[in-house]
């Protein structure tokens, strides 16, 4: 039964058939945010930004994880979570197609109850950055949806977007370019930093650390919240696009509606998932 509801769920997703069908004006899709949290909780909206090329069962688990963490605490409410797909512009050369990546990520999260594909980032004329993205679209987007606190009445501008990542993004906010500006603007750490994240920890980063050296993330410590991913499977898409070039399976890799999808549109052999010569 369960099975036949996911794969009745991802028959109801529109899929598109090339980049030209996103609409910048779009509204954010609320059907999956919760309207009510507990007392004394700050409800909060999860935003993951990437490449899913492709979506991998790693990148759900990680925002699973992430909810997980956040509703353990007395702080913090999980009202919904979104993925935002990073633009064709910004020359990633494993980028699948805008469009495909879409459909692979939405028919992915088409069974879950909490989780969502927004496309606003997609149908810009440009590459955004994250923290614009963050701001201009989640925080300004959910700034108008009304949440019930406790018994309080109903109340908007209460959610605070929080940006869920691995502990070496956040630790790519100290590099410094060789031209000698920073890889992250200030301006951009900090409207970030301000919003929330979320971090899962990682090998070889010391999040402590960071904090203690680098007095942005310092005065931000209340919003920055790390934690340990429930698995430490170490599956990405760099792994599912070898394998697929090599011909081997990848089922239970990816979400089913994505392997589904990938085989159906002969996607390991786009040009930007071959190995490079």
């Amino acid at each position: 039964m369960a099975y036949d509801a996911a794969s009745q769920s991802r028959k109801s997703v529109r899929l598109l058939s090339s980049a030209s069908e996103l609409d910048p004006t779009t509204p954010l899709s609320t059907d999956k945010l919760k309207t009510k949290v507990a007392a004394g909780r700050i409800p909060v909206v999860v935003v993951a930004c990437g490449s899913y090329s492709p979506v991998t069962i790693m990148h759900l688990r990680i925002l699973e994880d992430t909810r997980d963490y956040l509703n353990m605490g007395d702080k913090y409410e999980v009202i919904g979570g979104f993925i935002s797909l990073t633009h064709d512009k910004y020359g990633k050369r494993t980028l699948a197609p805008m469009h495909h990546r879409i459909n692979m990520t939405a028919l992915a999260v088409a069974d879950s109850d909490w989780i969502n594909v927004d496309t606003w980032e997609c149908a810009q004329a440009e590459w955004t950055r994250t923290a614009r993205v963050l701001t201009d679209r989640f925080a300004a987007s959910t700034a108008d949806v009304a949440v019930q606190i406790g018994d309080e009445a109903p109340q908007k501008g209460v959610i605070k977007v929080m940006f869920s990542c691995g502990a070496d993004l956040l630790e790519s906010f100290t590099r410094i370019k060789d031209d000698g500006t920073p890889l992250w603007s200030f301006e951009d750490q900090e409207l970030i930093l301000r919003n929330g994240v979320a971090v899962v920890r990682r090998q070889g980063v010391n999040i402590d650390e960071l904090l203690e050296h680098h007095a942005r993330m310092a005065a931000f410590r209340d919003n920055i919240v790390q934690f340990n991913a429930g698995s430490q499977n170490k599956v990405s898409s760099t792994l599912v696009r070898d394998l697929l070039c090599r011909g081997h399976s990848i089922k239970y890799l990816v979400p089913e509606g994505a392997h589904e999808y990938i085989y159906e549109h002969n996607l390991k052999d786009l040009p930007n998932w071959q190995p490079q010569a």
